[in-house]
């Protein structure tokens, strides 16, 4: 079955300048879009950033709404497990890094299994970008991997093209590969 998401990156800058909640809620409200279709991503630095205030409540905040919370780029950089337990967070976004060499590099394998078996663990989904071939969307698919994203799928494309992909997917005729 193919699920598509929405999925918008979040910087610290916009949540310490403030108002970062009810300007999204009114973006939505104007454009008649329910917050459960986007999903909004996190890195590490940005969960641990003082200066963006409570964002654990903030995080609950937005989940009670709809929006579904990823850790983006997970597993690079400054990427502590305890903050897994303390923030509320749907989605584990497994970097690119371990995903390039799958699934013929062992070490990336592991991990990539590790990520999969503890995201589950704490009630996640984990997301897995970069991916570039068929062989590493089989490996992923087959290993339980529900959230995958790369060029394997789609480059990135300006917004009026991506739209006429999602009317196509609409109208049944969305030209992208399945999982």
């Amino acid at each position: 079955m193919l699920r598509l998401g929405n999925w918008v990156n979040v910087s610290a800058l916009q949540l310490i300048q403030g108002g970062f909640e009810a300007s999204l809620a009114g973006l939505l409200l104007e454009y008649d879009v329910p917050a459960s279709s986007i999903g909004l991503e996190l890195t590490t630095s940005v969960l641990l950033d003082e200066r963006a205030g409570d964002i654990s409540r903030r995080l609950a905040a937005l989940r009670a709404c709809g929006h579904q919370i990823a850790v983006d780029d997970f597993g690079t950089g400054y990427s502590s497990l305890a903050y897994l337990k303390d923030f509320p967070v749907d989605k584990l976004k497994l970097d690119r890094a371990f995903i390039r060499s799958l699934p013929g590099e062992r070490a990336d394998a592991a991990i990539t299994m590790a990520v999969l078996a503890m995201a589950k663990g704490l009630g996640m989904e984990m997301i897995a970008e970069g991916v570039e071939t068929a062989e590493q969307r089989e490996y992923l698919v087959s290993n339980g991997c529900g959230w995958i994203q790369g060029v394997y799928f789609s480059r990135p494309a300006p917004a009026g093209e991506v739209i006429e992909r999602l009317n196509g997917y609409e109208a049944g005729n969305l030209a992208i590969k399945a999982a």
